[in-house]
């Protein structure tokens, strides 16, 4: 009898997680870069840029991003694992340059993954990053910010240019497509669109 894999939320208070705002982002940047934290900075422009889910992320390696001439790609096409479909993103003139900071202090080859977990040693694993270290780099970038690292998960570095775009107008049509998502339903969802609109009604009718 085949065993089903219990989904990796079972029991744990999981809800819309926040994005940080651009200002943040600044911080955050700046605060990885005073520390030396390359492979972080990739993660952060990387995470940004593409508004991947952690599961397409942790799943990058080196020959995702390099073209056969060695130069970092301006352009990434990848099947989505949640979905299976061809997703097309883009990676920033900044952020290719951080990725390229990071294979030279990394000494990565061709097959290996990106963004990896380090040793007791200090040495960076061949294992790609777990969900597990993701969220603890991201809770970590809330706390710099002094935030309630509680607010902040694996998905906020998705949301994060989302819900920026939708607040300067963008459709959610364009945004669904660079999310990657099946439906603008799901896309509403994912942005609380729904649930900030009836907010502001509710405070319309307040007694």
């Amino acid at each position: 009898m085949m065993s089903i894999k219990a989904p990796w939320n079972r029991n744990k208070a999981v809800g819309q997680k926040k994005g940080f705002s651009i200002k943040q982002i600044e911080i955050i940047r700046e605060l990885l870069k005073n520390k030396k934290k390359t492979m972080e900075l990739a993660l952060l422009n990387i995470g940004i840029d593409t508004m991947l889910r952690y599961s397409d992320i942790s799943q990058l390696k080196i020959s995702d991003v390099l073209d056969n001439k060695g130069e970092i790609k301006k352009e990434i096409k990848l099947i989505q694992k949640k979905t299976g479909n061809f997703h097309l993103v883009l990676l920033s003139e900044n952020t290719r340059e951080t990725i390229k900071l990071w294979l030279v202090e990394s000494k990565k080859n061709m097959q290996d993954y990106i963004f990896t977990g380090k040793t007791k040693s200090q040495n960076f694993r061949k294992d790609k990053l777990s969900r597990i270290t993701y969220a603890k780099i991201i809770k970590n970038w809330a706390s710099y910010l002094q935030l309630n690292q509680e607010e902040y998960s694996t998905h906020t570095l998705r949301r994060s240019r989302a819900v920026h775009m939708h607040n300067q107008g963008v459709s959610i049509e364009i945004i669904r497509r660079l999310l990657g998502q099946k439906s603008i339903e799901s896309t509403k969802a994912y942005l609380g669109i729904e649930q900030k609109e009836a907010q502001e009604i509710n405070k319309k009718y307040m007694i």
